[in-house]
C-alpha cells in the first residue's frame, strides 16, 4: 500500500504540474515529508488523506491502491475458477465463468483473453462437446471481435501474442485462411521468444530447471512434428509406421523407463491411434495386441502419479510434471481412448481375441473410475 501511494502521489502531482514545495504548502506539511511519501518511506496522517483525495477528485480507496487490490483480487478468483474448470473440460462452466468476469470487469483484458480462448475451444471438434460446430459457427464473430478488442487496447505483451496466435488460428479455422496467415505472420519467430533467450539472464539451479524443462518441452514438440508429418504426407503403413517408432525413440532417449510422466497418457495415445491400427493393417497382429496391453500398463502408472512430481531422467532433472492441463475434453485419457479408438472398426481384426479382451477390460476400468 505503501508503495502504491508513493507512485500513485507523485503521478498526481506531476499531472497538476505541482513541485513538491508546491504540494507541501497545499497539504500543510514539509517539503521533506512530502519527499519521504514519494519515496515509499512513509504515508500522509490517516487525517490527511480526505483532503489528498479531494484534491486530486479521487477517492482514499484509490488513492492508497486497496480499490486496485480488491480489484486484481476479484480478477484473480475469476482465474482460479476458470482455471479448476478448464482443467476438467469444462468448457460450459469457463465460457459463464468469463462472461460474468467481463461483466464485473469489462476493461480486464486477462478475463476478455480468457472469454475468447473458451469460446474458441467451445468450437473444438477433438472433444467430448458434442454441438462444437454450432458453437464454431455461434461465436465466430465475437471471437474476432474479442480479438480486435484486446489487440486493439492491451499493452501486455504476453497476452496480446496468446490473442494474435488463437486469431489467426480461428480465420483458419473459419475458411479464411489468408487473413490468418496475415495475422500468424506477424507472430515473433521462435528465435527471439522468451523461453529461447531467458537462459542467458539465468544461471545457477534456476539456469538448469530451465534447461530441463526446455528439454521436456522440445522433445514433445519434435514428436509431434513428426506425427503430423507421418500424418499428412500420405506414406504408406510401413513408412508411417517407421516414423512412429521414431517418435518412440526419441522419448525413450530422453525419459528414463519408469519416470515418463506425461509419457503415460501421451505413449498410448501414439500405440492405440497410430502404431496399433498400422500394425493390425500389416497383420502383425500380436504386436498389435502388445500395445493394447502396453497401453493399459502405462495408463495404470498414469493415474499413480501425484499432481505434480519431478522428472528423475538425467535430462529432465529439475523439471516439472503437472498431471492437470488445460483441455477441451471432460473425460479422462482412458475415456478417450477407449470410446473414441478402441471402438474403430481398425480393431475388429483382433477384437475376439483374449488378450486384447483383457487389455481392453483395464482401460474400461479405468475410463469408469472418472
Amino acid at each position: 500500500m505503501m508503495i502504491y501511494f508513493a507512485e500513485s502521489f507523485k503521478k498526481l502531482r506531476l499531472k497538476k504540474g505541482l513541485t513538491q514545495e508546491q504540494a507541501a504548502d497545499l497539504f500543510g506539511v514539509s517539503p521533506q515529508a512530502v519527499s519521504r511519501w514519494e519515496c515509499g518511506t512513509t504515508t500522509p496522517d490517516i487525517s490527511l488523506l480526505p483532503t489528498i483525495a479531494d484534491y486530486f477528485d479521487i477517492t482514499i480507496e484509490e488513492l492508497l491502491g486497496t480499490e486496485k487490490s480488491r480489484r486484481e483480487e476479484r480478477i484473480r478468483a475469476y482465474e482460479d475458477k476458470f482455471h479448476a474448470a478448464i482443467t476438467h473440460g469444462q468448457i460450459t462452466d469457463c465460457i459463464e465463468i468469463a462472461r460474468a468476469g467481463v461483466k464485473e470487469f469489462p476493461n480486464s483484458y486477462v478475463l476478455l483473453n480468457k472469454l475468447m480462448y473458451a469460446l474458441f475451444v467451445a468450437g473444438s471438434d477433438d472433444a467430448d462437446i458434442p454441438d462444437w460446430k454450432e458453437n464454431m459457427e455461434k461465436y465466430k464473430f465475437e471471437i474476432i471481435e474479442l480479438g480486435e478488442k484486446i489487440l486493439s487496447g492491451c499493452t501486455d505483451d504476453e497476452i496480446r501474442i496468446e490473442a494474435k496466435s488463437r486469431l489467426g488460428f480461428h480465420y483458419c479455422e473459419i475458411g479464411e485462411r489468408e487473413k490468418g496467415r496475415k495475422i500468424l505472420e506477424t507472430l515473433p519467430s521462435d528465435a527471439f521468444c522468451r523461453e529461447r533467450n531467458i537462459c542467458h539472464a539465468l544461471n545457477g539451479e534456476e539456469l538448469l530447471q530451465h534447461i530441463c524443462h526446455q528439454t521436456a518441452q522440445f522433445t514433445y514438440d519434435l514428436v509431434w512434428n513428426i506425427w503430423r508429418y507421418a500424418k499428412r504426407a500420405s506414406c504408406p503403413a510401413r513408412e508411417q509406421l517407421a516414423f512412429m517408432n521414431t517418435m518412440e525413440q526419441i522419448v525413450r532417449l530422453i525419459y528414463d523407463d519408469g519416470d515418463l510422466g506425461c509419457w503415460y497418457y501421451l505413449l498410448p495415445r501414439l500405440y492405440l491411434i497410430g502404431k496399433a491400427p498400422l500394425l493390425i493393417e500389416l497383420g502383425d497382429y500380436d504386436m498389435a495386441i502388445g500395445l493394447v496391453e502396453t497401453s493399459a500398463d502405462y495408463l495404470e502408472q498414469y493415474e499413480k502419479l501425484p499432481d505434480i512430481s519431478y522428472y528423475q531422467s538425467q535430462l529432465l532433472k529439475q523439471a516439472v510434471h503437472k498431471k492437470y492441463i488445460d483441455t477441451a475434453d471432460s473425460r479422462s485419457q482412458a475415456q478417450i481412448l477407449y470410446e473414441d479408438h478402441l471402438t474403430e472398426s481398425s480393431y475388429d481384426a483382433i477384437r475376439e481375441a483374449e488378450r486384447f479382451k483383457k487389455a481392453v477390460q483395464r482401460i474400461y476400468e479405468l475410463a469408469q473410475r472418472h
